[in-house]
């Protein structure tokens, strides 16, 4: 959606990726009534440190979602309104034990790049449309 939110309409999902579905395998928590954003952003993160090829372990918070490290613990979670233009903000280890505010992100991509880069992430192939480079 266009105002940063993780939120989409309704949409038929593959069974198999369902966290309902006692058979799929995934250990995704239910969502509790007002905190469903946070547990699609777990999911969202679940799924790209898999991409990533890092070891964390992901789990939603009441307030956000806490990515745990061998180096420290990140946590991720979304500004509050009067914040805007940003969206999101995430906490490294780091910046925490310096006392700093999270880093604050206008988007849910600035986000997970931030996150990534942090994490030491490769950044993986970029996509290029048109003729190759000469």
């Amino acid at each position: 959606m266009a105002n940063g939110s993780l939120a989409r309409s309704p949409r038929k999902y593959w069974k198999g990726r369902s966290c309902n579905d006692e058979g799929s395998g995934l250990s995704l928590p239910l969502p509790l009534p007002g905190h469903g954003e946070i547990h699609v952003l777990r999911a969202l993160l679940v799924d790209c440190a898999t991409l990533w090829g890092v070891e964390v372990r992901i789990a939603a918070r009441a307030d956000g979602v806490d990515v745990a490290t061998a180096s420290g613990t990140f946590h991720v979670q979304r500004a509050t309104e009067d914040m805007r233009p940003a969206r999101w903000l995430l906490q490294t280890p780091e910046r925490r034990v310096a006392n700093r505010p999270p880093r604050a992100t206008p988007s849910i991509g600035a986000l997970l790049t931030a996150l990534r880069n942090a994490l030491g992430a490769e950044g993986g192939n970029k996509l290029r449309i048109g003729a190759p480079a000469s």
